[in-house]
């Protein structure tokens, strides 16, 4: 359980997107356009060192699983 009100804001900003998540038409689209600016920030890392690059994607991974088992238990 989120008991921390910090915490749990930070799990609903990061779950929903920054609120894109609750855009009434398309909420996945929404998301995945605000996730769009980081395609050339991770592909730039990619070009520069793989392991960085992939490095990157595996903490946000990481996050992800974290933030969406954590959301669960707030929605």
């Amino acid at each position: 359980m989120v008991t921390n009100p910090i915490v749990r804001a930070f799990v609903i900003v990061l779950a929903t997107a920054g609120g894109a998540g609750y855009v009434p038409v398309a909420p996945g689209t929404a998301g995945s356009l605000v996730a769009l600016p980081l395609v050339p920030f991770i592909a730039g890392m990619r070009d520069a060192s793989f392991l960085a690059g992939a490095s990157l994607v595996v903490a946000i991974v990481v996050l992800a699983v974290w933030v969406a088992g954590r959301a669960e238990v707030v929605f």
